[in-house]
């Protein structure tokens, strides 16, 4: 029981990095977007 209640907590920080990732990504394109069209 203990052992898949961990590989669950480090499931949901892998998705949780993934989506900081994914985020992060975007943020980037709308700078990269923002800086050329001005």
């Amino acid at each position: 029981m203990v052992e898949s209640s961990i590989d669950d907590a480090k499931g949901g920080r892998a998705k949780k990095r993934t989506m900081k990732n994914k985020i992060a990504e975007v943020d980037n394109l709308l700078n990269i977007i923002l800086t050329n069209s001005l």
